[in-house]
């Protein structure tokens, strides 16, 4: 996992930074706005994941417009959000990390994401 690129985006400053220490031995690229994220995709920056808060005002244009400009991005999508409320047809359909999530989940879904993005790839 070391060297992943990782794009981090969330309203709420603790969230960026508990993701960003979680992985230190990755290149972690973190924006506070949707609009920002959604700038590096179009500049062609790409990532291995793309953690992004569920709840944030821009959420839903952000996953929208990065489906748009490249879907297999898209597929890298791990949304973050508080405890509870998510149904299972949401969670068949995205990955999520539901809180209070720590260093070794943020970890285990950077690998997971990565892996099943290699397997595709190469399939």
């Amino acid at each position: 996992m070391s060297g992943a690129r990782v794009l981090v985006v969330d309203e709420n400053r603790v969230t960026l930074d508990a993701v960003w220490t979680a992985l230190l031995d990755c290149r972690v690229a973190a924006d506070l706005r949707a609009s920002d994220a959604i700038a590096r995709i179009e500049r062609g920056e790409r990532f291995d994941v793309v953690f992004c808060g569920l709840m944030m005002d821009q959420m839903t244009g952000l996953y929208l417009r990065v489906a748009r400009i490249d879907p297999e991005q898209a597929d890298r999508v791990v949304f973050l959000t508080g405890t509870g409320g998510l149904s299972d047809e949401f969670l068949a359909e995205h990955r999520a990390l539901e809180a209070p999530f720590g260093r070794a989940e943020i970890r285990a879904m950077t690998a997971s994401v990565r892996e099943l993005c290699e397997e595709a790839r190469s399939a």
